[in-house]
């Protein structure tokens, strides 16, 4: 039998832990998979591939003290509504860290995300109806399916703002919950990964366009820095900011999130204007 995780980061997505994972990685007691995210326990499909395929992605980490993976798909409830009861089936022992931030900036940030990947409807207004978007900020309801397997002592919730301006006492937070050392030498801690502060987006014409034969050879005769450049002068949206809310939205959303922030708030002893949401 291979090596399995003793310990899963489980979300949320664009709470900071592409950089979390990258810095676990440099702990000299923590073995990681070899790839981020890969969300065996949600989709059927995917843990149709079996543990001889998941216990290969640990494979370096045999001697560890510490063996976990990142999937932030583990809290998006809405999507993936078994992933909980997995975990908790095959990995009754192992400990989950859950990092949160901002419900609203989070839900900002999945979306530029996202209209880079091609997930999300490139209108911020439509795609605050896409429950996909929303559900992830549900962090009450999110961490409540993981209540119903495991003990609050095996759940560490921790804060995106600490991670972004204390990265040192939040990771020495982290290693202590793990049982490693927790002064272990990480060199530097400043640098976000994965941050949606601005994103490039292709325009829906050159989709179009792609289905077009001779559009495809036209291109394919161009130099390789000639076809970059007319991509991104004619081809190209860039998003620099992240977008404005407006008032109706914002009322809207928080009546569909806002119970469940509050409740969250509350059970992990913070004042239920932390995020100062109005």
């Amino acid at each position: 039998m291979g090596i399995r995780p003793n310990f899963l980061v489980i979300g949320a997505m664009k709470a900071g832990t592409t950089s979390l994972y990258r810095l676990l990685c440099r702990h000299p007691q923590i073995g990681m998979s070899r790839e981020k995210e890969p969300a065996f326990f949600c989709a059927d499909e995917i843990f149709a591939r079996g543990w001889a395929w998941y216990e290969s992605l640990f494979t370096d980490a045999y001697g560890k003290t510490a063996v976990g993976e990142a999937s932030t798909s583990y809290t998006k409830r809405y999507v993936y509504p078994r992933a909980a009861e997995r975990i908790g089936e095959h990995l009754p022992d192992a400990r989950l860290i859950y990092v949160v931030r901002h419900p609203l900036e989070r839900i900002e940030s999945q979306w530029m995300h996202g209209v880079h990947q091609g997930w999300h409807s490139s209108s911020f207004r439509r795609a605050l109806e896409e429950p996909g978007l929303l559900d992830p900020s549900r962090y009450w309801s999110q961490i409540s399916a993981y209540r119903k397997f495991f003990p609050d002592e095996r759940i560490l919730v921790l804060l995106f703002d600490e991670f972004k301006h204390r990265p040192a006492e939040f990771m020495s937070q982290v290693f202590r919950f793990l049982g490693v050392d927790p002064d272990a030498p990480l060199g530097e801690l400043g640098k976000a990964e994965n941050a949606s502060t601005s994103m490039e987006s292709e325009r829906p014409i050159l989709s179009r366009l792609r289905c077009l034969p001779r559009f495809t050879q036209a291109m394919g005769l161009l130099p390789l820095a000639w076809r970059n450049e007319v991509k991104q002068r004619w081809f190209t949206r860039r998003m620099l900011l992240r977008p404005v809310w407006r008032a109706m939205d914002r009322q809207k959303v928080l009546a569909a999130i806002g119970d469940d922030i509050r409740e969250f708030l509350q059970f992990y002893g913070k004042p239920i204007d932390h995020w100062n949401l109005s």
